[in-house]
């Protein structure tokens, strides 16, 4: 199958700005085979708890940074 020039959605189980993890690894493949590539952070399938509040801040944050939830990384954070 040829993915050149593909929409493609990942719905992952870590975070963007987590580290280096295979998801991130797939979109930058992707990237180079001049793909666009819409990737969903997890969005949480477990109750929230106290130790999810650092986590909870993040998102907040990012979301006030970003254009209606939508962010474009930089170049060099793929």
């Amino acid at each position: 199958m040829n993915l050149k020039n593909r929409d493609i959605i990942i719905f992952s189980s870590v975070d963007w700005s987590t580290h280096w993890q295979i998801h991130h690894k797939l979109c930058a493949s992707l990237l180079s085979l001049n793909c666009r590539v819409l990737f969903v952070e997890n969005t949480g399938t477990r109750t929230i708890g106290l130790s999810d509040i650092n986590r909870i801040y993040e998102r907040l944050v990012n979301r006030v940074k970003s254009t209606n939830g939508f962010n474009e990384p930089v170049n060099n954070s793929v």
